[in-house]
């Protein structure tokens, strides 16, 4: 029989509780020689119902949980949790604990009966995953999507199909892995394309250039069709399952980008109402338009790229002066993130509830709702800025090549956005101001 370790102390005292737990290696190692040598598995497995287990209760294996739980004290002073998240995470550990045997695997599935009992699974996952402890049984939902929109594919048409999106989302020696939004978006363009030649063949091997050319003339978003339609016969005869590409020889030309326009003044006067009474939003319209920053890039922006005592911004491998007004709209959302979050060790600089308690940067749905009821985007905004510092600069693409770090083409358009202003404004100047009264 496997050694057992007693990790359990006396009670220490509550300010030195956290600094007082065992590192790391120290947890894994106890965890090993903790571990029964065999267990006999079960023959059905049925999830537990945890809602029937009490933290109270005394746990399978004391030696397990002691180092979970040191685990999370642990991880609760490296990343800033507060008491209350951190007593739903020693409450969710113990629940675990109490309800599965020595040696037993805890499934992520069963964690996250958690979130039925009010407490924090995600913050509980994230202490057994670092201990090695959790079994990801979870179904994954890209998976789940694909499955239900391809279901009406005959088997052999679903199984080249199949080939193509397991390198678009894993990738291979020749391509890379491929966004979710991606591969969502490449299987609604061609979708319709496959359930057509699902009615007229039996395998993708007989598609020829003309159903490809037919098909992509009725098109309303043809370029891109065209795009994924490559992408998927490209595939396929890499992996020699068909013998000839229809695509090869398919020519739709290629998306031109819209000259962007700058925002008007009353949407402008709008939005910088707005801002007066939301530091959030200060913060969020200063960065897009001001500094003209992506949104990616303000989501990713972090503490230490902005040296508030020299006024410096760094961002995409750039050193920029930061203005006053940045400044003061930083200044102010540090307070109130001070004074929301004050123990949170995430480095970003925007934080949410969920976030504070982590390392990640905040999600691109809370940063839309952030702008929500306003009459620009954040992306516009940014178009705004660069529009501006081109009429500052005579339509100059260099210039704004270098000051906001785009491509040689992007700035191309900018710089012709920033001539047109400048031509309309030429033509339209605008009156005198009256004689002051």
């Amino acid at each position: 029989m496997a050694r057992a370790v007693n990790l359990t102390r006396a009670r220490p005292d509550p300010r030195q509780q956290v600094s007082t737990a065992p590192s790391r290696p120290a947890l894994r190692l106890a965890l090993r020689l903790a571990a029964p040598a065999w267990w006999q598995p079960p023959l059905f497995e049925l999830p537990p119902d945890l809602r029937r287990v009490s933290s109270l209760g005394p746990p399978h294996d004391p030696g397990q949980a002691a180092v979970m739980l040191a685990r999370a004290e642990s991880m609760a002073e490296l990343r800033g949790w507060n008491a209350r998240t951190l007593g739903q995470v020693r409450r969710g550990l113990r629940i675990l604990a109490a309800a599965h045997r020595c040696g037993e695997p805890i499934k992520a599935t069963t964690v996250q009966q958690l979130t039925s009992m009010r407490l924090s699974a995600l913050r509980v996952h994230e202490v057994l995953a670092d201990l090695g402890l959790v079994i990801e049984d979870r179904p994954d939902s890209l998976s789940a999507f694909l499955d239900r929109q391809l279901d009406p594919l005959p088997a052999p048409i679903r199984a080249e199909v199949d080939a193509w999106l397991d390198v678009q989302r894993h990738g291979d020696s020749r391509r890379r892995a491929r966004a979710r939004s991606t591969v969502t978006t490449r299987v609604y363009l061609i979708l319709p394309f496959l359930i057509q030649c699902a009615d007229r063949y039996a395998t993708l091997r007989q598609v020829t250039r003309d159903d490809i050319t037919t098909w992509l003339a009725e098109h309303t978003c043809r370029v891109q069709a065209a795009s994924a339609l490559r992408s998927l016969f490209g595939v396929l005869k890499q992996k020699k399952i068909l013998f000839a590409d229809p695509t090869r020889s398919v020519h739709t030309g290629r998306i031109v980008a819209a000259i962007p326009t700058p925002i008007p003044a009353g949407d402008r006067q709008t939005t910088a109402d707005a801002t007066r009474e939301n530091t959030i939003l200060s913060v969020i319209v200063a960065l897009a338009g001001v500094h003209a920053l992506h949104p990616r890039q303000i989501r990713a922006l972090q503490l230490s790229d902005i040296d508030l005592p020299n006024r410096r911004l760094r961002t995409g491998g750039t050193d920029r002066p930061l203005d006053e007004h940045t400044a003061r709209a930083v200044e102010e959302y540090l307070t109130y993130r001070r004074a929301r979050w004050p123990r949170t060790a995430n480095p970003h600089l925007l934080v949410t509830r969920r976030s504070a308690h982590g390392t990640e940067p905040v999600g691109s749905y809370w940063f839309i709702k952030q702008l929500h009821g306003l009459p620009v985007t954040a992306q516009q905004m940014r178009e705004d800025r660069v529009i501006e510092e081109g009429v500052a600069n005579r339509a100059d693409p260099l210039h704004l090549a270098a000051v906001f770090d785009v491509s040689v083409g992007t700035a191309l358009r900018y710089a012709t956005a920033a001539n047109d202003t400048l031509t309309a404004a030429s033509h339209h100047p605008e009156p005198a101001a009256g004689p002051a009264r």
